[in-house]
C-alpha cells in the first residue's frame, strides 16, 4: 500500500532542505602582497583573501584603514609573515602561531628556513670585517641617530608611509633638514646620550624577509592549505590540489630565475637595506653590503665612508634603490664611481595583486638584478 502523505512529506523535505542557506565563504585576511598571492593561489575556486598593504606601502609604520580593521575583526583566518615584519598589527591581532588558530605567522611554520641577520655595512670581504660599524674607539657609528633627535623625539613620529598629500614617508627626511642642512651634518658617531640606533627596531636574530625564498614559499603554501582545510573542510580537497599545483609552479619559477641569473651571480652589488638575503641564497648572488642598516634610515658618516670606499675599491657593479624609498642615498654612494643604479621591490608593491603576484615579484627581482649586473 502506498502512502501519499509520505511522498508529499518527502517532497516538502526536499524543498525545505533546498532552502537551507549554503555555508558562508571563508573570510581570510592577508598582510602583504606576496602572502596575499600565495593564499589566493590556494583559495582559488573557494574565495578571495583581503589584502591590507597596497599601492607601494611599507609594513613599517602602516596605519590600518577602517575597512582593514573591520576585515580583521571578522576574519576566520589571518595570514602574516610575523609580528616583527607587520608590526602595525601588533596592537590589533593577538599572537597565535598554532596552525589550528586564527592568526598564522608564516615565519614560524614547519619547513621554513631562517637565516641570521647580517651585521655591518659590508659583508663580502675579510678586510672589511669589523671595520664598518665602529670608529677607531670602537663606538657605534649610529648611536642615537635613528630613534631620537636632540630633544628625544621619535624622528618618524607622524610619518607613516605617506603624508596627507601622498608623498613618500621620508620626504624631507633624507637629503636635508628644515634649514636646508645636509642630512649628515653633525651626525657623527654619537649623540649626547649615546643611544643605540636600533632602539625599538629589533627584528630578532633572524632575517625576517623569508618570503623571498621559493623553498620557504612552498612551506608557506603547505601551511596555508592545512589552515584553510581545518577551517573549511568542505573545500579541503580543493585547497590541497591548489597547493600541489602551486608547489609545481614554484619549482618552475625557481628554474626560470636560476637560468636568468646564471651569468651574473658572481658580480658584487650593494642594496638599499638588507632585504634580499633569502633571494641571494636561493640563486647564489653576491651582495657586498647595505646602505641603510634599518629600513629607510639614513646611514651615519662612518657607514657612508665605508660604503663609498668599498665602491671606490672597485668591483661593485650595481647599487640598488628601493621603490618604497627616495633614491638619494644610493645616488650619494654611487656618485663618481661608475657603478650602475638599479631598483628593487622586495614586497611586490608594483605588481598587480592576485594569485600571480608572487611570481611577478620574484621575476621582477630577477630582472632587476640581471639588467643592472650584466
Amino acid at each position: 500500500m502506498r502512502y501519499p502523505f509520505l511522498q508529499i512529506g518527502g517532497f516538502l523535505a526536499v524543498i525545505l532542505l533546498g532552502t537551507v542557506p549554503a555555508r558562508a565563504e571563508l573570510s581570510v585576511v592577508t598582510s602583504i602582497p606576496p602572502v596575499h598571492s600565495l593564499v589566493a593561489k590556494v583559495m582559488a575556486g573557494a574565495g578571495e583573501p583581503h589584502l591590507l598593504l597596497r599601492n607601494g606601502q611599507s609594513p613599517h609604520g602602516y596605519a590600518l584603514r577602517p575597512s582593514d580593521a573591520r576585515a580583521l575583526e571578522n576574519a576566520d583566518l589571518i595570514f602574516l609573515v610575523s609580528h616583527n615584519v607587520e608590526s602595525f598589527l601588533e596592537a590589533t591581532v593577538d599572537r597565535d602561531v598554532d596552525n589550528g588558530g586564527r592568526v598564522i605567522e608564516l615565519f614560524e611554520v614547519k619547513g621554513v628556513t631562517h637565516l641570521p641577520v647580517r651585521e655591518g655595512a659590508l659583508w663580502d670581504s675579510p678586510e672589511h670585517a669589523g671595520h664598518d660599524d665602529h670608529d677607531k674607539e670602537g663606538h657605534d657609528e649610529h648611536a642615537g641617530h635613528e630613534d631620537h633627535d636632540k630633544d628625544g623625539h621619535d624622528e618618524h613620529a607622524g610619518h607613516e608611509d605617506h603624508d596627507k598629500d601622498g608623498h613618500d614617508e621620508h620626504a624631507g627626511h633624507e637629503d636635508h633638514d628644515k634649514d636646508g642642512h645636509d642630512e649628515h651634518a653633525g651626525h657623527e658617531d654619537h649623540d649626547k646620550d649615546g643611544h643605540d640606533e636600533h632602539a625599538g627596531h629589533d627584528h630578532g636574530p633572524d632575517d625576517p624577509h623569508v618570503w623571498l625564498s621559493p623553498s620557504n614559499a612552498k612551506a608557506f603554501v603547505a601551511a596555508i592549505a592545512a589552515s584553510l582545510a581545518a577551517r573549511d573542510p568542505d573545500h579541503a580537497a580543493l585547497y590541497n590540489a591548489n597547493a600541489a599545483a602551486a608547489v609545481q609552479d614554484l619549482d618552475q619559477l625557481s628554474e626560470t630565475i636560476r637560468q636568468k641569473l646564471a651569468r651574473v651571480h658572481e658580480r658584487p652589488f650593494l642594496v638599499f637595506h638588507d632585504a634580499y638575503q633569502y633571494f641571494e641564497s636561493a640563486f647564489d648572488l653576491k651582495a657586498a653590503g647595505a646602505i641603510s642598516l634599518v629600513t629607510g634610515a639614513a646611514p651615519g658618516a662612518a657607514r657612508l665612508r665605508a660604503l663609498r670606499q668599498r665602491v671606490a675599491d672597485g668591483g661593485i657593479r650595481c647599487i640598488f634603490r628601493e621603490v618604497q624609498f627616495r633614491p638619494r642615498l644610493a645616488e650619494v654612494v654611487a656618485e663618481g664611481s661608475g657603478a650602475k643604479l638599479g631598483t628593487l621591490d622586495p614586497v611586490g608593491s608594483t605588481v598587480p595583486f592576485g594569485p600571480d603576484a608572487y611570481n611577478g615579484l620574484m621575476l621582477g627581482l630577477a630582472d632587476g638584478f640581471e639588467s643592472c649586473l650584466r
